[in-house]
Formats: structure tokens, sequence, C-alpha cells
């Protein structure tokens, strides 16, 4: 009775080693593989697609900041104008109240030095012709051009500014980084600091405003060769 108890554990267990044999020596599942390849090759894709997705938005808050550089640009340029617009009232406004009097030759004169100084040497020679009442005429309406801008900067006033409020042609990457955050509420701080990063800084660690115009083509510039290339 022993010896046959003996015989069936030995059965037994001579039975479980080949079951063991059996699953090492078993070919590899084929259908697993299959699905583990694709998967791999999907998480490339969708790395890939996060990548491209990212350097597009990056472009895009270029652009949009290079617009808002610009922009900046362009009130100095109106302050510029606003400047020579005062100028040119200040200048009419002294002829007309010196004509008929012995300065009226010297304000003339005066007159025309300022408009050769101004790069208009060719109007100069009909100044001295100029009625009053065309002289009052062309003061009125620079005057209300004045006014007009002026109302208009009143109800827009620096809501729209978010760079270079100080008009030095420098912003501060926190100020980048605040209009980046306004324009793109939906990307990262880490992709608004690669973005920073990206552009050269003075000693005081400020951003020029031409660079971000010069960053923001630039990456225009490559989207679109990325774009030919496709096609």
């Amino acid at each position: 009775m022993q010896e046959e108890l003996i015989k069936e554990e030995e059965e037994e267990e001579e039975q479980e080693q080949a079951k063991m044999k059996e699953v090492v020596d078993s070919p590899k599942d084929v259908a697993l593989e299959e699905i583990a390849t694709p998967t791999a090759r999907e998480a490339q894709e969708q790395a890939k697609a996060k990548t491209l997705e990212k350097h597009e938005q990056l472009c895009e808050l270029s652009r949009a900041l290079a617009v808002l550089a610009s922009a900046s640009s362009v009130s100095r340029e109106r302050e510029e104008f606003l400047r020579l617009v005062k100028k040119e009232i200040d200048l009419y406004n002294n002829m007309v109240d010196k004509q008929g009097t012995e300065d009226e030759e010297e304000v003339k004169k005066a007159y025309r030095a300022a408009r050769e100084d101004s790069g208009h040497a060719a109007e100069t020679a009909v100044a001295d012709k100029v009625s009053s009442a065309l002289i009052e005429q062309v003061d009125a309406v620079l005057q209300k051009l004045e006014k007009e801008i002026d109302d208009v900067d009143a109800k827009i006033g620096d809501r729209w500014r978010l760079l270079d409020r100080d008009y030095d042609g420098k912003v501060t990457p926190e100020e980048v980084a605040s209009a980046a955050m306004y324009l793109k509420d939906h990307l990262d701080k880490e992709g608004i600091q690669e973005l920073i990063s990206n552009l050269s800084k003075d000693r005081e660690g400020k951003i020029l405003v031409e660079d971000m115009v010069k960053l923001g083509t630039q990456m225009e510039e490559d989207d679109d060769a990325v774009e030919k290339a496709k096609s």
C-alpha cells in the first residue's frame, strides 16, 4: 500500500514537471505581440503630436507677442507724431500772433528754419505768402486731429498695453510672462519659460522689443517652411 502511494506521488510530480516544461517551451503569444507593437507606435505618435502642438502654441504665442510689441512701437510713433503736431500748432500760433507786428518777418524766418530742420525745405518758399485765414484753417485742422486722437486715447487708455508700458523699447521677463498668460491661458508656465529663454536679454535682464518681433517672425517663417515641406 505504501509503495502504491509513493508511486502515485511520483506520477503526480512527473505530471507537474511536464506541465511546467510545456509552459516554458510554449511559443510566444503572437497576438499579444501584435497588440503591444501598435501601442508602442501609438505612444511615439502621441509624443510627436504633443511636441508639434506645443511648438504650434509657442509659434502662435510668439506671433501674438510680436504684435503686442509692434503695437508698442506704433504707440511710440504716435507720441512722436503728436509731438510734431504740437510743434506745428505752436509755430502757426506764433505766426498768427506776430502778424502785423515788427516781429512778423523774424517769426517767419524762424518758421522756415524749423520746417527745414523737419525736412520740409521745399514747402518753406511759400511760407511768407500764407494768409492768416489759411493759417487759422490749418491750425483748426491740426487741433481737431489732436483732439480726436486724445479722445480715442482717453477711452482706450492703457487697457491694451501689456508690454513696454514705459515706452523704452524693453520689457521684463515678468511682463512677457504676464502677457503670455493673458494671451494663452492654457499654455503652462514651463512653455512660457521656454519662450522667454529663447529671447536675448541685456545686462539688466530686460528683453528688447525688437527681439520679440524677430522671434515671432522667425517662428512664423519656420512654420511656413514646415508646411511647405509637408506639401
